[in-house]
């Protein structure tokens, strides 16, 4: 039989697998959702007539600061989903962002759909 400190370190260490794996999938679900908000945000340019030239330089703009947001915004989450673990609410956390992904997707696809 493992002692009760083993059992709590197997645990630990399973906490941590999982708020790693989140970590990993929640920064590739942001990175698609930028690559989305990129697209919607060209066809919303294109849509209000902007020349060609505007649109290039909105789009590496635009690509940039995203990029550099999305940076920033992993190693936040990172550190929000690694304390969850340390408080005891990793699950409650992961809800948190998975609410505000679903309404950054309904944004996203929202403006798409007005596009259309």
């Amino acid at each position: 039989m493992l002692d009760d400190n083993a059992k709590r370190s197997g645990y630990r260490l399973l906490q941590y697998l999982t708020c790693y794996s989140l970590w990993i999938g929640h920064s590739a679900l942001w990175f698609w959702i930028i690559l989305q908000t990129r697209y919607t945000m060209v066809g919303l340019a294109v849509r209000l007539g902007l020349g060609r030239w505007t649109i290039a330089t909105a789009d590496k703009g635009g690509m940039l600061l995203l990029g550099v947001s999305w940076l920033g915004g992993i190693i936040l989450l990172e550190d929000y989903l690694r304390k969850g673990v340390n408080n005891g609410r990793l699950r409650a956390r992961t809800v948190r962002i998975f609410m505000f992904e679903a309404i950054a997707i309904g944004i996203v696809f929202g403006l798409r759909l007005l596009l259309t």
